[in-house]
């Protein structure tokens, strides 16, 4: 190759871009193990509030009522540590975007599921060279897939809206597909030395994907209406799942249900809430 070419190969290799084509092509090849399809890539999105714009990587489909928003992060070298408390287990809970549509009316909420495959959950992730005066970078990735999610579920309740034509219930869980390897730190909050806030010692394990589950900023709200401030921090929960891109063909052939309710609770479209016509 000549120098002329090396120059521009590592100008290509430098963006972002191939790494994201990459991942296209591994769901696009593997479809047969996974059964998830790729329906759009490069999806232009516009918040109708904040006007806020960008390209969703990758939208693929998860079921017949489902679909994942896909955001790709190549990093070089990296490591990004999950806190989880030792006594944390798997769970299946998860907090994602739906929507409803009738020819009444339109609903869109966050809210709490209990969603296959499990996993581990975290609220806080570290990211070496990140400083504390910084907005930690998953918090902003999540934020944007937050935000490209919501943009994407107002363009598809608007679909078909002149003819009448019922959309039913659909789902939307962000996702954000990694080149950086994902370790967990169990830790025992008791353990931590209040003076100087470190630990002396901790477990670390790696994992293929977690639940990243937070308050994260969104336009959207949950069904519920909370009585309380406890009920109003869990209802401001937002989940995005974070998956290795080696194991990203594992994630996908996940059995992607729901369980019902618990103790016979109702399901967030069944709530007064949605229930009322305006």
């Amino acid at each position: 190759m000549n120098p002329k070419d090396e120059e521009l190969l590592g100008i290509v290799n430098a963006s972002g871009f191939l790494f994201q084509l990459r991942v296209e092509q591994e769901v696009r090849d593997t479809y047969s193990s996974h059964r998830k399809e790729v329906l759009a890539h490069e999806h232009r999105w516009v918040d109708p509030l904040t006007h806020l714009e960008g390209f969703i990587d990758l939208i693929i489909s998860a079921g017949t009522n489902a679909k994942m928003v896909i955001e790709c992060k190549r990093v070089r070298d990296a490591e990004w540590v999950f806190l989880v408390p030792d006594e944390a287990r798997a769970t299946r809970s998860v907090r994602v975007l739906w929507t409803g549509r009738s020819k009444e009316r339109n609903c869109a909420a966050w809210d709490r599921f209990m969603l296959r495959p499990e996993s581990l959950e975290a609220e806080f992730c570290i990211v070496r060279g990140q400083g504390d005066t910084q907005q930690p970078m998953l918090e902003r990735l999540a934020s944007n897939l937050l935000a490209s999610s919501e943009a994407l579920a107002e363009e598809e309740l608007g679909y078909h809206r002149e003819e009448g034509i019922p959309g039913g219930l659909q789902f939307y869980y962000p996702v954000l597909v990694t080149t950086a390897t994902l370790r967990i730190c169990r830790f025992h909050a008791g353990d931590i030395d209040l003076p100087s806030g470190e630990l002396n010692e901790a477990g670390f394990e790696e994992v293929p994907f977690i639940r990243f589950t937070k308050s994260l900023s969104s336009t959207l709200s949950s069904s519920r209406f909370p009585s309380r401030l406890e009920e109003a921090a869990q209802e401001g929960h937002r989940t995005a799942f974070v998956v290795n891109a080696g194991q990203l063909v594992q994630f996908l052939k996940g059995r992607w249900e729901f369980d019902p309710p618990r103790d016979g609770s109702p399901w967030p479209w069944d709530l007064p809430r949605w229930r009322e016509v305006p």
